[in-house]
């Protein structure tokens, strides 16, 4: 699935961005299951602006650096502390999600 950013303008020059990279990682969250995500990275190549555009829609979704979605994060979270759930239970929840990137850790 494609990503990139909605800018296509530098907002310091206007110049037009340039592709920095694309990247591509496998993302698991509950509402989409797991795909892989491809992102491309713009950047200004014009003047001294040091900023990287990624994907607003994507960031949206998964934080920077992770492949699960803040929903997962959400509700890993939920099932430990609210719901009192064990690690392989909440593992075997999220299975049932179509959540297959989640491992316990001995």
């Amino acid at each position: 699935m494609p990503f990139r950013s909605d800018r296509s303008h530098c907002p310091d020059c206007q110049a037009p961005l340039k592709v920095l990279k694309t990247q591509i990682k496998t993302v698991h969250t509950l509402h989409l299951g797991s795909f892989t995500a491809q992102e491309t990275l713009l950047h200004c190549d014009q003047c001294p602006n040091p900023t990287i555009y990624g994907s607003e829609a994507l960031s949206g979704l998964v934080p920077s650096g992770c492949t699960f979605g803040y929903d997962v994060v959400s509700y890993v979270g939920q099932g430990l502390f609210r719901r009192h759930r064990c690690a392989a239970e909440i593992i075997a929840e999220l299975a049932a999600h179509r959540i297959d990137g989640a491992t316990t850790s001995t």
